[in-house]
């Protein structure tokens, strides 16, 4: 494609590379980890896989299948997956395609979260809007 430059004349476009098109109309959230980058999908898909190379993208489907909103990384690794409608955290062990849910809020939905400091992290929830903070078993 082409765009316009700040002085107004016609240039080449950025490249465009398709990653991954996952069976999904939405893709909410995405976070880079070490070896691959982690998004949360609508639609009941879970928290989409993206390798930085070398595999597929694949997906990892939570018990509820849920909508993830939220993805969060810890420093060492954790993976932590938030949801809705009904406002769950997950830690997602993506070496076993295992997820466990470790928090339900009272709240319909996760909006974001991130990793704080050992054990804890923010969740911000919508319906009712808040902003709080949980412990977890993080590593």
């Amino acid at each position: 494609g082409m765009a316009i430059s700040p002085r107004g004349s016609l240039v080449p476009g950025a490249g465009r590379i398709e990653l991954a098109r996952p069976e999904t109309g939405v893709l909410w959230k995405a976070r880079l980890g070490e070896k691959r980058a982690w998004i949360g999908s609508g639609e009941s898909l879970g928290l989409l896989a993206l390798p930085f190379e070398g595999e597929d993208a694949s997906a990892l489907t939570l018990d509820e299948k849920p909508d993830v909103f939220a993805v969060a990384l810890s420093d060492e690794g954790a993976i932590f997956a938030g949801t809705g409608p009904e406002a769950a955290v997950y830690r997602v062990y993506p070496e076993q395609g295992e997820a466990d849910l470790i928090a339900r809020l009272d709240a319909q939905y996760v909006g974001d979260m991130v990793v704080l400091p050992p054990g804890k992290v923010a969740v911000a929830t919508g319906l009712p809007a808040s902003v709080r903070e949980n412990w977890l078993n993080t590593p």
